[in-house]
């Protein structure tokens, strides 16, 4: 698993397979904002925002931007120059349905969809940071 702080301080964790995709979603507290690409393979990835009815509040534009930045970078998108991400407060992903197949997860709630433009620079900053880290 992939563990990256936004530049606002925020804990990003993105999975890097279908077992480690599905223990995010176990361990993603309600208030968390879950992140995948759409229509399409790709990580999961965790923004954790804290609790209480402030949690969605706390993520800030640019945590939201680089969070959906990496959801492309790790995925079948990566080389694409847009991509559409869909997020969600994570007490709305589900395994209901889906519960014999590793990683795959259903939305009990229509998510939001942003249009990601790659932006190399977003993924530089995170990545050197993780190596300081």
């Amino acid at each position: 698993m992939r563990t990256f702080t936004s530049c606002d301080g925020l804990s990003i964790r993105v999975g890097e397979n279908a077992a480690e995709n599905q223990r995010l979603c176990k361990q993603a507290k309600q208030n968390d904002l879950w992140f995948h690409l759409e229509g399409q393979s790709s990580p999961h990835a965790i923004l954790s925002v804290g609790g209480g009815k402030q949690g969605k509040n706390n993520a800030l534009r640019s945590s939201l931007h680089e969070c959906q930045q990496l959801v492309k970078h790790f995925s079948s998108a990566r080389e694409a120059r847009c991509a559409s991400v869909i997020w969600i407060e994570a007490k709305w992903v589900s395994k209901n349905g889906v519960e014999d197949k590793v990683g795959a997860v259903t939305l009990k709630k229509t998510p939001k969809r942003t249009s990601v433009v790659a932006d190399a620079g977003t993924i530089e900053s995170l990545t050197a940071a993780k190596k300081r880290e």
